[in-house]
C-alpha cells in the first residue's frame, strides 16, 4: 500500500541547498542522512494515516542502520505530503533545483533522528 527509495548515504542534489523563505541549511551531518526519495501511498487508501505509519517505519529504519537524519524534498504544491513531513516531525529546510526535472525547484526538509524521534514520525 505504500512505496519509497531509500537512500543511506549521500543524495548529490542535496550538496546545493537555497534559503529563500526556509533556513537554507541542513541541522544533520553531511554523511550521516538517508534521503528518501518516490514516497507513494495507494490513493484509494488516502487519509487513514498510512503515509504517517510508513515514515515513522522508515524513520526506524534509518536510526537501525546508525543513520542521523532524514532528507526529502517535494514539489511546492504538494500539499498532502508537505503536510504529512510536518506532522512526522520534519522541518522544511531550504529549496534545491533538479535541472532534468520538468518543475526544477524543490522544497527540502530534514527530520532529525535521535532514540526517540523514530516513535515521532
Amino acid at each position: 500500500v505504500a512505496a519509497a527509495a531509500v537512500i543511506m548515504g549521500n543524495e548529490p542534489w542535496y550538496d546545493k541547498i537555497e534559503g529563500g523563505e526556509f533556513p537554507g541549511k541542513w541541522q544533520g551531518s553531511e554523511t550521516g542522512y538517508a534521503a528518501v526519495h518516490r514516497v507513494c501511498v495507494d490513493i484509494s487508501l488516502s487519509g487513514r494515516g498510512i503515509g504517517s505509519e510508513f515514515m515513522k517505519a522508515i524513520s526506524e529504519m534509518c536510526v537501525e542502520q546508525g543513520r542521523d537524519s532524514i532528507r526529502i524534498d517535494t514539489h511546492r504544491y504538494n500539499k498532502p505530503m508537505r503536510r504529512m513531513l510536518l506532522k512526522c516531525g520534519f522541518h522544511e529546510t531550504g529549496i534545491i533545483h533538479i535541472p532534468e526535472s520538468h518543475t526544477t525547484e524543490r522544497i527540502t526538509y530534514e527530520l532529525i533522528l535521535d532514540n526517540s524521534s523514530a516513535s515521532k514520525a
